[in-house]
């Protein structure tokens, strides 16, 4: 069969499936958390209403679009409840309920060309002889954050309110203990900090026993959220979909078990609308669509 396109930029633009990195913002966060894994395609579909009329003598007026939205679907299998709790616009409750105090946590070690700016998951084994993973409802507390630089190290600090010091602990859903550790070289006094490994030594601390997510009242304000979907090619350049306000759509988040009977992995689907976010600027209210060159 004969080419019938033969210019040069003809295929420039094909790229093979490759998946890509979907992130999730809750209204009132200022980051994004990644869902994960995820099964299938990632679908977003552009939708609007277009306004056109047939006057009774000049003609039809031209065709205009508004409400335009975004339909979206994606398909969990990183089945975090806490990142799926940012999807489903403030329908749910949540409630803790604390385990027993745990007083022998085994020491965390962070290695050394540790960076800057970098979550590290604070990783709580229960204790020497019980490799459980604790989960945290609130910070951990520590009794020391050490720069192993021999003798009694470096105490490091934790950030104040001017955010001056060495650490600070942030909540992260993807770390098992809920919680993870950023660092500060610049604050240190030790030279090339980074080459040297970090020593967490635990306090005592009561972990989450049970986490349940309630829903049922008559009437809820929904709360909106962000979303993005981000694909790293092996240069580095990344492209990328950004939804600024979304809504979950009703009947669209599946909660329930798949059958012994049937092979694969749990999974979850979740589908939202994206609406035009009008305290943004006008032209740019919906999303961004974006690629590296």
């Amino acid at each position: 069969m004969p080419i019938q396109d033969t210019g040069a930029t003809a295929k420039q633009y094909m790229r093979v499936k490759d998946g890509c990195k979907v992130s999730v913002k809750a209204s009132g966060e200022s980051v994004y958390t990644s869902f994960g894994a995820l099964k299938g395609n990632t679908d977003l579909k552009l939708n609007w209403t277009e306004v056109q009329a047939q006057t009774a003598n000049a003609g039809k007026t031209d065709l205009y679009a508004k409400q335009a939205t975004i339909e979206g679907q994606i398909t969990l299998y990183n089945l975090n409840m806490a990142n799926v709790m940012r999807t489903t616009s403030g329908l749910f409750t949540t409630v803790v309920t604390p385990g027993t105090s745990h007083a022998a946590i085994v020491d965390q070690v962070i290695p050394v060309n540790w960076d800057d700016k970098t979550r590290y998951p604070l990783n709580m084994i229960a204790s020497s002889t019980d490799a459980s993973l604790l989960k945290m409802p609130t910070a951990p507390a520590l009794t020391s954050v050490t720069l192993d630089v021999g003798g009694a190290g470096e105490a490091l600090t934790a950030w104040g309110a001017a955010a001056s010091g060495d650490y600070t602990i942030v909540a992260d859903s993807n770390s098992s203990s809920g919680w993870s550790i950023i660092f500060n070289s610049a604050s240190m006094a030790t030279g090339t900090p980074k080459a040297k490994a970090i020593t967490i030594v635990y306090a005592a601390n009561t972990p989450t026993a049970r986490t349940t997510y309630n829903i049922g009242s008559s009437i809820v304000a929904l709360a909106s959220f962000a979303i993005k979907f981000e694909y790293t090619n092996s240069a580095g350049k990344v492209s990328g979909r950004e939804i600024y306000k979304c809504y979950a759509k009703p009947g669209a988040i599946t909660l329930g078990y798949g059958g012994a009977d049937e092979d694969g992995f749990e999974e979850m689907a979740i589908q939202f609308n994206g609406v035009l976010d009008t305290t943004l600027t006008d032209g740019s209210q919906l999303m961004s669509a974006y690629e590296d060159q």
